[in-house]
């Protein structure tokens, strides 16, 4: 009888903290990625850093790629492969993962596995590391747990002894066996004197901070090539050998970096932002990086499939920390968990602050809603919904590891119903409107918690530096651009005659031109009418700051007449030139396929930059080289000035846009469906579609009900486009295609239009950089004549030209120094601007100004004092009083390899109307510019000008949405040290005789210093929007009844505005109840429209809000109703009494503070 085969396999994984390898046994279909998620549930590392661990073949470099099996009975390295930018900031993501990097790298140090770290220049240092090692384990025994003194002391001498003896154990053998009998002696003199007070946890983060600056290529991968020789070595043919580095933090070249053995110089290929796709050739052992400003791609061939699996699985999770968690470069090495949440529409651990944050930002309403991976579990995720108006979100817990999704009770914590998908279990949560709007993962989104290693390195232009590998043409009006683009005169060009030449742009006529200086020609698009002169600097201003070769370059204006100076388009629009019979034969389908590709590639930089083109259309696109059988070139053209869209643009608009057609223009899900329409153009060689839609009596009714244009002839052979075109004409703008998924189907259909893949790829700068056919492969095009006004920075402007930058002739930019022509500059620091659309003079005076008129300061930068500059990073959320923003002060000349930023968050509020109004700002400002307590939000510094203040960046957010995200979590000693927190900063504005008047949990913000420890998070007091000094009898009698938090408010404050510090101790009551109501309304009077006379009336009759459920009924009786809710203020304690109230309860629960 033949024995049923078993799908059980044993490996042998080598655990650090033990330093042994340990016998597991699993299911032998079980991928590395599922494997690593087990290891990781086993040993408590949770979700948010499984991406940094890998598993290494023991004995080897190679590691094994996420969607690859184990194979049995091989031993492996469970180990952290990613290198994060600061290494001893690991523990601020998770400290069990920090305490197992530490042993690894302990591990490595004693077993040589450094490179560079250990010889005899460092004999020194190693021993310092020797000594700190077993200071760690000494101070690890002091601090368990004994039952006396006497015990501890001698467990202390026991270590001791067992150092003494086994010392050998924790020094690296090679150094061990040359000088041992000085080491013995230098050890025991070392550990005598040791102090015995310090934390474990900063003595681990210095052992690693020392050997991280020992070896600061420590956890950097490299692997060996070939490539093509560069042409700037023409004398040399074939291949040379390379060292690949995957150095994401190298000062000079970041990212992708490349040694050339025969001349010993480095080489920058490329950042990770830059990257686009990443193909495997199996056969050719050949791996292609797909890289912006690259179209021929770079080749490179390995000595194994094993070693460009490790390489390219390396590069798809430093991809994926760095740019795009949501994402991976190469399609055959996929994430199979990326893979599930994106079928899911799951969100990855991106944190509840964040989620709540993207919910309001949306802003679609009540019924909006995220599902999101937890941080800390796996197989555990949250579903934060949007369930009232004017309210915060909820959230409810989801386990996901059974056969159903299964929804938690948020007051029992217990599962209460089971869905066959996330819909239903949405939808049977209960919310006003009745409508439910799921908010899917998206690629351009750029949650803090998952970029683990983002740093502020920028793209590198290829041509920043001559130590660049990848280059398009200096000599080409394609080449890359170094200066922004200028201000010409009428007189710097000669106007070909007759070159005039219509183009489907009412605004515009294009006439064919030379540039004087250089005989080189430029195309020049001529405005017809200065009445859009507003228009067309708009357009300018767009179009000058994109950079890539796929897009049709802005070399300048012209002022008079007005004109934009584009590189030459010397074939026209690429419509017209599929349909002229004299090049119909000549462009062959690869050619058609190098275009789609082509555009693409300008598809993806846009949609990155958040730009929508607004009219991708095959008559957008020009011909710019043509060169039957070699090259053909195409680019992405301007959009032209905006007009209305009209029937004859509906098949380049998608459906969601019919009710209003120019909506197309800000929605970025079109230029995708545009994209498609502009592909069924191209392979219909330049047809319109009303050649297929000319007999359709409703256009737009006809794609509504799903219709489509039909599969062009040139696609019977190549049914994938049609595929493509299909997917980016889907009903839902989430299931169109992103550009980058179609990277790898269109280079496989080129390739597979050839009957060899051949890469001869070169770095040469002259090239042209188009993609052609060559013995049936795609390489890079033959050096373009040097007859070219280009200078060597790729630049269409000599040295001596005068420069003017665009941006500074736009109507409405704010400039500090902006100038024209070398005219004076623009300085309106003299002014402060706090009036809506005025500025105070020093007189006293008025002047009109638009300083803050709606201004978005998003991704722009501030000069502060003191060589300081202020970074605006990205939007936080919005009030009443205007804008929040994260942002960033570091030096005005900043070095990101060398310099630090601190980050803050960044207030910016709106137009004042009325000098009170600038009164209240500056009172504000200055009252909490003079605050200094641990609990109270620092603010660093404020501007009047702008109306902004810069202040302390708090990470978690306010403790409203804080409570109400971690509701599962949270332990009542949580919220008491929260309370701790919050009376300690009230009681220093008592002291200071402040009374805040809005204290609430909106009111208050949370900082954590681990991601994912409650006990490291921080509350401090914000908004100081109410507050004021108290006078001599200790209280603040207001006159103005402007809107206020009344259910806050004590029955004395309602009844005659009268504050006092008694007033927030019964504020602090209500945002205890807040916390322990985990962000819920306090409504003591239900209806929506109350007055002050209703709540009055009914705290006098001694109603009182509620005991929360979760809130202990001792804790709400000793510190909210008998306590803080007293009707007669001077029985309510003050907030010295309330932190001893709160210690006291803390002793009764077993923590002492």
């Amino acid at each position: 009888m033949w024995a049923m085969e078993t799908r059980e396999i044993k490996n042998y994984i080598l655990n650090y903290k033990t330093g042994k390898f340990k016998e597991i046994k699993h299911d032998k279909d079980e991928t590395c990625e599922d494997f690593c998620k087990e290891l990781c549930r086993r040993w408590n590392f949770p979700p948010l850093v499984q991406l940094l661990f890998g598993l290494r073949l023991h004995g080897t470099k190679i590691w094994l790629g996420s969607a690859r099996q184990l194979v049995a009975d091989k031993h492996y390295e469970f180990r952290i492969r990613i290198k994060i930018p600061k290494l001893a900031d690991l523990n601020k993501h998770d400290k069990n993962t920090f305490d197992y990097f530490y042993h690894q790298v302990r591990y490595d140090v004693l077993h040589n596995d450094i490179p560079g770290l250990i010889n005899e220049n460092t004999r020194n240092k190693i021993l310092g590391l020797c000594v700190t090692d077993m200071y760690v384990e000494m101070l690890e025994n002091e601090n368990k747990d004994y039952p006396n003194e006497t015990s501890r002391k001698k467990a202390r001498e026991e270590k001791m002894k067992y150092l003494n003896v086994n010392y050998k154990n924790y020094i690296p053998r090679f150094l061990y066996e040359k000088h041992w009998v000085i080491l013995q002696m230098r050890i025991k003199k070392s550990l005598k004197g040791v102090d015995y007070k310090h934390d474990p946890l900063y003595v681990k983060t210095s052992y690693i901070q020392q050997v991280d600056s020992m070896a600061p290529n420590y956890l950097i991968e490299e692997y060996w090539g070939k490539i093509a020789y560069p042409q700037e070595d023409h004398m040399r043919q074939g291949t040379c050998r390379v060292r690949l580095q995957i150095a994401p933090y190298d000062k000079e070249q970041p990212g992708l970096r490349m040694h050339y053995a025969y001349k010993d110089t480095w080489r920058h290929i490329s950042t990770f932002a830059d990257f686009y796709a990443i193909q495997i050739d199996a056969d050719a052992k050949q791996v292609r990086l797909e890289i912006q400003n690259s179209p021929q791609g770079f080749p490179i061939t390995m000595d194994s499939i094993e070693e460009i699996e490790s390489f390219v699985n390396c590069m798809n999770i430093y991809y994926r920390l760095t740019v795009k968690w949501t994402w991976y470069l190469c399609e055959l090495l996929k994430s199979p968990s990326l893979d599930f949440l994106n079928k899911y529409k799951i969100h990855g651990p991106i944190g509840g602050g964040y989620s709540y944050n993207r919910i309001k930002e949306i802003g679609k309403g009540v019924g909006t809603y995220i599902i999101r991976q937890c941080e800390k579990e796996f197989d555990i995720y949250y579903i934060d919904i949007l369930t009232k108006k004017n309210q915060s979100c909820e959230t409810f817990k989801i386990n996901g590891a059974a056969e159903k999704w299964q929804l938690y009770d948020n007051e029992n914590n217990e599962i209460s119903a089971e869905f066959d998908n996330l819909v239903s279990l949405a939808k049977s949560i209960p919310v006003e409107s009745g409508v439910y709007n799921r908010l899917p993962p998206s690629c351009y989104e750029k949650p803090p918690l998952l970029l683990l290693c983002q740093t502020n390195i920028k793209s590198v232009p290829a041509s920043a530096t001559n130590t660049t590998m990848i280059t398009t043409t200096q000599n080409s009006p394609g080449g890359l651009r170094t200066q922004r683009p200028v201000v010409f005169t009428n007189e710097d060009f000669r106007m070909y005659i007759p070159s005039t030449r219509e183009i489907n742009d009412e605004a515009f006529e294009q006439r064919k031109a030379e540039y004087r200086d250089r005989n080189t020609e430029v195309t020049l698009k001529l405005l017809k009418t200065t009445e859009k002169l507003t228009e067309f600097h708009l357009l300018a201003d767009k179009w000058s700051k994109l950079d890539i070769s796929e897009i049709v370059k802005l070399n300048g204006i012209i002022l008079n007449p007005v004109a934009l100076v584009l590189e030459p388009l010397k074939y026209g629009p690429l419509d017209i030139f599929l349909r002229t019979h004299e090049f119909r034969r000549q462009v062959v389908p690869l050619n058609l396929v190098e275009t789609a590709y082509s555009l693409a590639r300008a598809l993806h930089y846009l949609q990155e930059k958040q730009i929508v083109h607004g009219r991708i259309k095959c008559s957008s696109l020009e011909v710019i080289k043509f060169d039957p059988g070699n090259s053909f070139e195409v680019k992405l053209g301007d959009p032209g000035l905006p007009r209305d869209l009209k029937v004859r643009d509906v098949p380049w608009i998608p459906i969601e846009d019919y009710d209003d057609l120019n909506n197309s223009r800000n929605n970025l899900k079109a230029d995708i469906w545009a994209y498609a329409t502009t592909l069924w153009e191209i392979f219909s060689r330049g047809e319109s579609p009303f050649t297929e839609l000319s007999k359709v009596p409703n256009i737009t009714e006809f794609f509504r009900r799903g219709d489509r244009l039909p599969k062009p002839k040139e696609c019977e052979l190549l049914p994938r486009i049609y595929e493509i075109m299909k997917s980016g004409w889907e009903v839902e703008p989430e299931k169109r295609f992103a550009p980058q998924t179609i990277f790898s189907p269109l280079l496989d259909i080129s390739r597979n239009l050839s009957r060899h893949y051949e890469s001869p790829i070169s770095s040469n700068p002259r090239s042209n950089g188009t993609m052609q056919r060559m013995n049936g492969g795609i390489r890079n095009g033959r050096p373009s004549s040097s007859n070219s006004m280009f200078y060597n920075n790729g630049s269409l402007v000599s040295n001596e030209t005068d420069q003017t930058y665009i941006s500074s002739l736009m109507p409405g930019t704010l400039h500090t120094n902006a100038y024209i022509d070398g005219g004076s500059s623009i300085d309106n620091s003299s002014q402060i601007s706090l009036l809506n659309g005025h500025s105070i003079a020093s007189n006293g005076s008025h002047s009109t100004t638009n300083a803050f008129i709606e201004h978005n300061f998003d991704g722009e930068c501030m000069e502060l004092d003191d060589n300081r500059k202020l970074s605006f990073r990205g939007y936080i959320g919005s009030g009443n009083f205007g804008v929040v923003y994260k942002g960033t002060i570091g030096p005005l000349i900043f070095n990101p390899m060398e310099d630090e930023e601190e980050e803050v968050a960044i207030k910016c509020f709106k137009p004042i109307d009325s000098l009170n109004q600038a009164k209240d700002f500056l009172r504000e400002v200055r009252m909490m510019k003079a605050l200094n307590h641990e609990n109270i939000v620092k603010i660093y510094d404020f501007h009047e000008d702008w109306l902004l203040i810069i202040m302390e960046y708090m990470s978690g957010g306010s403790l409203q949405e804080f409570v109400a995200i971690h509701r599962h979590e949270l332990t009542v000693d949580d919220i008491l040290q929260f309370a701790l927190h919050i009376a300690k900063g009230m009681h220093y504005l008592e002291q200071n005789k402040i009374v805040h008047r809005d204290l609430a949990a909106r009111n208050v913000l949370v900082t954590r210093n681990s991601s994912l420890l409650l006990s490291d998070t921080v509350c401090k007091i914000a908004d100081f929007g109410l507050a004021q000094f108290t006078n001599h009898y200790g209280y603040y009698e207001s006159t103005n009844n402007r809107d206020l938090p009344l259910q806050w408010y004590a029955p004395e404050t309602i009844s005659c505005l009268k504050f006092s510090s008694k007033n927030d101790v019964w504020s602090f009551g209500i945002t205890l109840w807040e916390m322990f109501s985990f962000g819920d309304t306090p409504r003591l009077v239900p209806k929506s429209d109350f007055k002050g006379e209703d709540l009055l009336q009914a705290l006098e009759k001694g109603e009182r809000l509620k005991c929360p459920k979760h809130c202990p009924q001792n804790i709400y009786e000793e510190l909210m109703r008998d306590v803080c809710w007293s009707y007669n203020s001077d029985k309510r304690p003050n907030f010295a009494g309330i932190i001893e109230k709160i210690r006291n309860l803390l002793i009764r629960n077993g923590e002492l503070v």
